[in-house]
């Protein structure tokens, strides 16, 4: 064998091994261009998921303030119906509104009447003899106004008695006086209170109605509706029993629900992005709803069964799958350049041996 044939075999023999490995690195190159494209694919697909949760539950919490407005409405058209009705009015009622079928959340429900301090012993004078003797109004103490519970029928037992003054609480106060200005419903922020036989207090929130004494006039300042203000309706519902009741079908993503402030959505309306972690599959947001004047700040986290831990293992499968179709595909090649090695060495052996055989042939046929 001359030089040239053997500097080409080297070369050869060189191109032969780097080829499986190249066909390893160029199949696993497109197995990452595959697993990247299906990656984001379902990935978007995941990801329109959760904002139509998002938007669902957003929907189902707008809705169900919304049903609680139009109870507080019913009992609005009551005083429009009647002026002052007696209590015997007042619970049967709001004892047909049936709130703890409808609503298992919904607590209680209360009626409280404004007063000016020198308008104070006329009224407890008046509501002991047409309903209790032993009415008064509670914390004691001299003010200059009063918003004392006068009505009340409660499902749950609750912290609120009649003749609570509501205006001695700063939540009830600003709740109350955001209602009374703006004629519309309002909402305080998270209160506790302790249920009998229940290790944990209950957290909840009070929706406020305003009422005022001539209900078919129009305020358009905030001087006549202060004027004119009656007292006002309210109910108590508890956020537990809220989420467990009116979000249980969303049982695949967790949420709080917490009170904020309005600059915290203003400082959020440019960073409203959806969170990922890719080492531990799940989508976490914060969105802001406001209700009743309240600001809720929602956080929500997808939960294992949101099908994220399928998506983690498909994607990951399709590596495996690649890797898999890539070492068999740099074997197979490996196994042809090596059986053609062996085939060529063969046919090198076999044409030596038929040129010495030529050889014997013509020698031994000089030499007869």
């Amino acid at each position: 064998m001359n030089f040239p044939d053997k500097l080409y075999q080297r070369h050869a023999w060189r191109w032969h091994t780097l080829l499986p490995w190249l066909i390893f690195f160029m199949t696993m190159v497109i197995t990452l261009g595959i697993w990247h494209t299906f990656r984001y694919t379902i990935y978007q697909s995941y990801y329109v998921q959760f904002e139509e949760r998002i938007a669902q539950i957003k929907t189902t919490l707008s809705h169900r303030f919304y049903a609680y407005e139009q109870m507080l409405r019913g009992v609005e058209s009551l005083f429009a119906a009647v002026p002052m009705p007696t209590y015997p009015v007042w619970y049967n009622y709001v004892s047909t509104l049936q709130q703890p079928d409808y609503y298992p959340q919904f607590t209680s429900i209360f009626f409280a009447k404004y007063r000016l301090d020198s308008e104070k012993d006329k009224y407890i004078t008046q509501t002991q003899t047409s309903s209790v003797s032993h009415y008064t109004i509670q914390p004691a103490g001299k003010r200059p106004e009063y918003l004392p519970i006068v009505y009340q029928k409660s499902f749950t037992p609750i912290y609120l008695k009649n003749g609570f003054d509501l205006l001695t609480d700063p939540n009830h106060r600003v709740a109350i006086e955001r209602a009374r200005d703006t004629t519309l419903p309002s909402l305080t922020k998270q209160i506790q209170w302790l249920v009998p036989n229940q290790p944990e207090k209950t957290t909840g929130f009070f929706l406020y109605l305003p009422l005022y004494y001539q209900r078919h006039t129009t305020f358009d300042t905030v001087t006549a509706r202060r004027a004119n203000f009656l007292g006002v309706v309210l109910i108590a519902f508890s956020l537990d029993e809220l989420t467990h009741d009116s979000l249980n079908r969303y049982a695949d993503i967790a949420f709080t629900i917490q009170d904020s402030e309005l600059q915290h959505l203003k400082n959020q309306i440019n960073d409203n992005r959806v969170a990922y972690n890719p080492l531990h599959p799940y989508f976490s947001k914060v969105v802001f709803l406001e209700m009743g004047g309240q600001l809720w700040q929602i956080r929500l986290t997808t939960l294992p069964h949101f099908n994220i831990p399928a998506y983690y293992q498909i994607q990951y499968g399709v590596l495996i799958i690649g890797l898999i179709i890539s070492l068999l595909l740099a074997g197979m090649t490996w196994s042809f350049i090596k059986t053609r090695r062996m085939n060529n060495r063969l046919r090198t052996e076999i044409n030596k041996r038929i040129h010495l055989e030529k050889d014997y042939v013509i020698e031994k046929s000089y030499c007869v």
